[in-house]
């Protein structure tokens, strides 16, 4: 894999940094949900093939625990697909494929607009609200701030790499 490619002015791009680091970054939490989804389908394989166990039964109604099962399948389809998703922005940010930049920079509005609105919704605005609150608007802020740079948008659009 190179980072190397020629930008549309006909100067030498590298890959930054900081795109690796995302990059790594985007393939660990890709990772991460794959063990996830597994052990999704391992409990939900669990429970059918078992049963619940008993200490759940007194304190869940039948009707959830009947439905355990198939919810946890089906989170561990959508941990699979989110997965698909990550492996796949961060194929893009080392070959420098804009595609994946302009992905990610909306994903990270709407993390922000997410936070904002979560934080109006809870209500109750203490000091770990708020700290909570600025660490989930700043970091994706940070990472927006750092994918608009010159340098870095230059590399998303770099072609002929070698």
């Amino acid at each position: 894999m190179t980072d190397v490619g020629v930008s549309p002015y006909g100067r030498t791009c590298r890959r930054p940094l900081g795109v690796t680091i995302l990059a790594a970054l985007e393939i660990i939490w890709g990772i991460l949900l794959v063990i996830a989804a597994l052990g999704m389908f391992a409990a939900a394989g669990m429970i059918a093939y078992d049963g619940v166990p008993p200490e759940l039964m007194d304190m869940v109604s039948p009707d959830v625990l009947q439905a355990l099962p198939m919810t946890w399948v089906v989170m561990g389809i959508m941990f699979m697909v989110f997965a698909i998703i990550y492996f796949a922005l961060a194929w893009g940010f080392l070959k420098g494929r804009n595609w994946s930049r302009v992905i990610v920079m909306i994903l990270l509005i709407l993390s922000i607009i997410s936070s904002i609105l979560g934080a109006i919704m809870y209500g109750s605005m203490n000091t770990d609200t708020l700290v909570s609150l600025g660490i989930s608007i700043i970091i994706p802020i940070i990472i927006l701030w750092y994918l608009a740079l010159n340098h870095v948008a230059n590399w998303f659009h770099c072609r002929e790499r070698r």
